[in-house]
């Protein structure tokens, strides 16, 4: 009996988790598909449905439901160009300082200039010029399971 046991624990564990089901409707709502999103790329679903499996452009339908992708966008930074001219303002317009960059950690921004060396935080500035750190945007899609 032990090893018959041992098998149930194995197989339960192998399970694998099952999709949430999202249903795809166009515009006007005379074409609606339900089914399970096997892969999504940002301009194409892979569906899984009744009729099979089926590619559909994102233009043409909207998602809705728990199974639906989510969208996530992670940022990260450039360094910016050491020594270039840089100009900062923060948005809302109170602080407009300019220099040039020493450095840029992705939070901080320092930059050298006739006050001396300043470190700032980068959050809530605009940069300006040809050395200044650039976003790079990742954005990925997460396929909810239950």
């Amino acid at each position: 009996m032990p090893a018959l046991v041992g098998l149930a624990v194995l197989a339960v564990g192998t399970v694998p988790a099952m999709a949430q089901e999202a249903r795809f409707s166009n515009a006007d709502g005379s074409i609606e598909i339900a089914g399970t999103v096997k892969a999504f790329d940002g301009d194409t679903y892979v569906i899984e449905s009744l009729f099979g499996v089926l590619d559909i452009s994102s233009e043409a339908v909207t998602c809705h439901g728990a199974g639906c992708p989510v969208r996530q966008v992670n940022t990260s930074w450039t360094k910016g160009e050491r020594g270039a001219r840089i100009s900062l303002a923060s948005v809302d317009g109170t602080l407009k300082i300019s220099g040039n960059l020493e450095m840029f950690d992705g939070d901080v921004i320092r930059l050298r200039n006739s006050i001396g060396l300043l470190e700032l935080p980068f959050e809530g500035m605009h940069c300006t010029g040809s050395g200044c750190p650039e976003a790079i945007e990742e954005v990925t899609y997460i396929i909810p399971e239950s």
